[in-house]
């Protein structure tokens, strides 16, 4: 699975980062490449405990991190899917 996200504001420029948000389930069982957002399995899913999984993506623009002096920049995206 593999998430995408765009800033339409920086004309193609940004440089964006990819993280789920604070679950420690998903991270036990998911990881996500934060430069492609490319989301694999960890571990082996147990259908009989959870029939679904619930991942919320976070999308950073790190071109703004420079510009915040010392602030971080508010979440661009979040977005939330179901694996069967």
């Amino acid at each position: 699975m593999k998430v995408k996200a765009t800033n339409s504001l920086c004309g193609g420029s940004s440089r964006l980062r990819y993280a789920f948000q604070d679950n420690a389930n998903t991270a036990k069982l998911f990881n996500i490449d934060s430069t492609s957002g490319t989301i694999c399995l960890e571990n082996k899913l147990d259908f009989e405990k959870e029939i679904s999984h619930q991942l919320t993506v976070s999308a950073i623009d790190q071109t703004l991190l420079g510009k915040a002096k010392g602030h971080r920049p508010k979440q661009m995206v979040a977005s939330r899917g179901t694996v069967w």
